[in-house]
């Protein structure tokens, strides 16, 4: 059975995130990380708030934002079914199908983005050469 589950990320690296693609003149966020959100062991710091300190973003969102910014590999992802810091781990086992799920997800957006381009240049294309036949001198 699959199961939906959330990645959590500093809420920190999400607003930097967004000041970023706003263009608000700031710089990349860097790579994702969740040093400050786990001590040494990987447990969650006492009282993280959700929506404060950490968010909630889909696998195919995750995984997209690492391809485009990095990951910080000295701190291990927050994977969660419940968009709570302290409730138990997606089980590592699962972790596979998941990011599989989120990677086919990616290929079909991505599919479905290129075959409404390509519809789109078609279009174009077909305005332009009736643009070209009807204003093109006729021949005399």
């Amino acid at each position: 059975m699959y199961r939906d589950c959330w990645y959590l990320i500093d809420s920190n690296w999400l607003n930097a995130w967004h000041a970023f693609v706003k263009g608000e003149n700031e710089p990349p966020p860097g790579p994702i990380s969740s040093k400050d959100l786990l001590d040494s062991t990987g447990a969650p710091l006492p009282n993280l708030k959700n929506r404060i300190d950490y968010r909630a973003v889909s696998p195919l969102v995750y995984f997209i934002f690492i391809e485009l910014h990095g990951k910080d590999s000295n701190y291990p992802d927050i994977p969660r079914y419940v968009v709570d810091i302290y409730k138990p781990q997606v089980p590592p086992d699962r972790l596979v199908n998941i990011q599989m799920r989120a990677i086919v997800s990616l290929v079909v957006k991505f599919m479905q983005c290129t075959y409404k381009f390509i519809v789109l240049i078609h279009y174009v294309l077909d305005i332009n050469i009736f643009l070209v036949l009807l204003c093109s001198p006729k021949p005399s």
